[in-house]
């Protein structure tokens, strides 16, 4: 059975200094905000035209049960 080689990095102080001023330099913030819209809002801006689902957008996931539990939701405003 071959023996496998183990590595120890050995760190002074100034080099992880150094590794964590550069994580900090690197990093960058990300800016976010959330939204809640009504479905006729929604659905008014996808009959106008004006919401757009991008081609990059992932697949349907919900089954065909979720969706009518959903839509039924809707209805009758649960």
């Amino acid at each position: 059975m071959k023996k496998q080689k183990e590595f120890v990095l050995i760190k002074s102080e100034n080099d992880v200094a150094q590794a964590e001023s550069q994580i900090v330099e690197l990093s960058q913030r990300i800016e976010f905000y959330l939204t809640e819209y009504s479905v006729e809002l929604l659905a008014s801006k996808m009959s106008k035209g004006e919401f757009v689902v991008p081609p990059y957008q992932r697949k349907y996931t919900w089954e065909h049960e979720r969706k009518s539990r959903f839509i039924e939701s809707l209805i009758f405003d649960l």
